[in-house]
């Protein structure tokens, strides 16, 4: 979305002569959200101008007279956090700022900020087992129990709807989560929300403390041991699962303090 949105902004997408080769999106998913909101002023889903890149051998599939292709700098030298695979700042907030304003409910203006939100992985993702989550989470749900003034525990697991998952993350005052994608819901977090990565210190998996900084979001890593796989590995272990529970407990008293975050 962020390379469609600056195609968009550059003013590529004005001649109507330029089709757009995309992914096919899923119904119902952020990307068929996206293409909507950032698309419809320039180029309806119905205007005959998208080519849908589907599945195939690895060789050439098409053949074109000009290819624009949105591309930027790297926003961090290679070996550093945002080194690898990250996104410029301006346009995260830039596809940010349209996401908000095309998906964020009218109602959601009175929604207290008082939510803990637990990501769990679908089961067979990468990192979707991961040794102590479950003790972790289980710490986690007694402590917002006896929070006060009272939190609130809830458990993503992404099959919310786009507009749904927008809502609950903008209602966060800390996410906890393993390195995965889900974590891009973070863009949706109010400024000063506190992101638990459970991750990798590794420079190729600093995608979301690239994403926080460029937010204005606090992350920090809950250290993760893996087996041979590395980063790959289905079956990941906290390395220690008291002190992720105690930093999480810190940043819910923090986030209690009047002067911490507006509710």
């Amino acid at each position: 979305l962020g390379r469609l949105w600056l195609l968009r902004k550059r003013g590529v997408l004005e001649d109507p002569e330029v089709k757009l080769v995309v992914p096919q999106p899923k119904p119902g998913s952020f990307l068929e959200a996206g293409f909507k909101i950032i698309l419809a002023d320039v180029m309806p889903q119905d205007a005959g101008r998208f080519l849908y890149w589907t599945t195939g051998p690895w060789d050439v599939r098409l053949r074109v007279d000009t290819l624009f292709y949105a591309d930027w700098r790297p926003p961090a030298a290679i070996g550093e956090d945002g080194g690898h695979c990250a996104t410029p700042r301006s346009v995260i907030r830039g596809v940010r700022s349209e996401l908000l304003a095309g998906l964020a409910s009218k109602a959601a203006d009175k929604d207290t900020h008082d939510i803990v939100i637990f990501i769990k992985r679908p089961n067979g993702d990468m990192r979707s087992s991961v040794k102590g989550g479950a003790a972790l989470q289980k710490s986690l749900e007694e402590a917002v129990a006896e929070s006060r003034p009272r939190m609130k525990f809830k458990v993503f697991d992404g099959s919310l709807s786009p507009s749904k998952t927008v809502r609950l993350f903008s209602r966060a005052r800390i996410v906890v989560g393993v390195h995965g994608g889900a974590l891009t819901n973070m863009m949706f977090c109010k400024e000063g929300t506190e992101i638990f990565e459970l991750g990798f210190g590794t420079p190729f998996a600093g995608h979301y403390r690239h994403l926080a900084a460029a937010l204005g979001l606090r992350l920090e890593r809950v250290p993760l041991r893996a087996d041979s796989r590395g980063i790959g590995s289905h079956h990941v272990e906290l390395e220690d699962a008291d002190a992720a529970t105690a930093a999480v407990k810190a940043a819910m008293v923090r986030q209690r303090r009047p002067d911490s975050q507006n509710s």
